[in-house]
């Protein structure tokens, strides 16, 4: 998760035990790309550019997330894995060609294997060795992806995970990889700056609440918008909420809601923007000014096109101009 900002107290950089006291409510979230790039970005040992950030006084956390089904062996030299070896379950290509055919690849026609013990132990470690390249590299914490379709996801879907052993059928058991690859990575930050990014399972959700309390204690939480499946009800929203010991931060739709409200106001310690940052970069002043946002258009989030840029309005003239 992208913690970028110049509006940030600057901790000792050597201590990942220090807890994080920010000055602010609005944060970058993470921005995947979708399938726009064929290799995830920081998949690479060489060093990154942290220094960026902190130079301006702000904050980096790296984001770890296994693509599972949303990748090909073509993209990586090695099968595609998920829970259970179920199907992709549409028509969707990828916005990369075939180099013999030139025709966009077809999601379905590589369908994943599922995981066996030994892939999943080889993931865990892959997730703590990129833990400990992260510290390496300065980051200031790690956030584990554990939704938007991302492989934790997929074990904890019923309609996906199909498995008959200690990870499948029951919720507890569903939840078991995802509560593993939660801890380990974390554990390497001392927890405390450890994280996860997740849809409101509540039973996923109530296993982190109880588990990491006190000294323990996670950086913070990262929700994202509920669906069908999740809480739903303001009333069960808040008494979950509640509950909870980490800083809460929020990527629900607030671009209506902080018009007038302030974060805290609404019940979240902060709130994650993301698409809003790609066509308004100065969302911060935006914000601050009560300035109007620029629309993004999600058909350009991801892929390639002629002039290969995205183009967003950025001046200080335009805000106040609007404003």
């Amino acid at each position: 998760m992208s913690l970028h900002t110049c509006m940030l107290k600057k901790p000792k950089r050597n201590s990942v035990r220090m807890r994080i006291t920010l000055r602010h409510r609005v944060i970058v979230a993470s921005i995947t790309g979708n399938r726009g790039v064929p290799l995830a970005k920081g998949t690479s040992e060489k060093p990154n550019r942290v220094w960026l950030h902190h130079g301006l006084g702000g904050f980096i956390y790296a984001q770890l997330w296994h693509t599972s089904v949303a990748t090909i062996p073509y993209m990586t030299g090695s099968p595609t894995l998920s829970a259970s070896a179920t199907p992709w379950g549409d028509d969707e290509k990828f916005p990369f060609c075939d180099p013999v055919t030139k025709e966009n690849i077809s999601q379905k026609d590589y369908p994943p294997w599922a995981m066996s013990l030994e892939d999943m132990n080889r993931t865990i470690a892959d997730f703590v060795t990129a833990a400990r390249t992260a510290i390496e590299f300065d980051f200031d914490g790690v956030e584990i992806n554990g939704c938007n379709g991302n492989l934790l996801d997929q074990f904890l879907h019923s309609n996906i995970n199909t498995r008959t052993d200690a990870y499948g059928g029951s919720t507890d058991k569903r939840a078991r990889l995802p509560l593993v690859l939660l801890s380990a990575p974390t554990e390497i930050y001392n927890y405390t700056r450890g994280t996860e990014r997740v849809e409101t399972w509540t039973y996923l959700c109530s296993q982190i609440a109880r588990t990491y309390i006190g000294k323990d204690r996670l950086s913070y939480m990262h929700l994202i918008k509920p669906s069908f499946d999740r809480i739903d009800s303001e009333a069960e929203r808040d008494g979950f909420y509640r509950s909870w010991s980490p800083p809460e931060v929020s990527n629900l739709h607030f671009r209506e809601t902080l018009k007038d409200t302030p974060a805290f106001t609404c019940g979240w310690n902060a709130v994650a923007f993301a698409k809003w940052f790609v066509s308004n970069p100065d969302l911060p002043a935006r914000l601050m000014k009560g300035a109007p946002l620029h629309a993004y258009d999600r058909s350009r989030f991801c892929g390639s096109w002629d002039d290969n840029v995205v183009k967003s309005p950025k001046s200080e003239r335009d805000i106040e101009s609007q404003a």
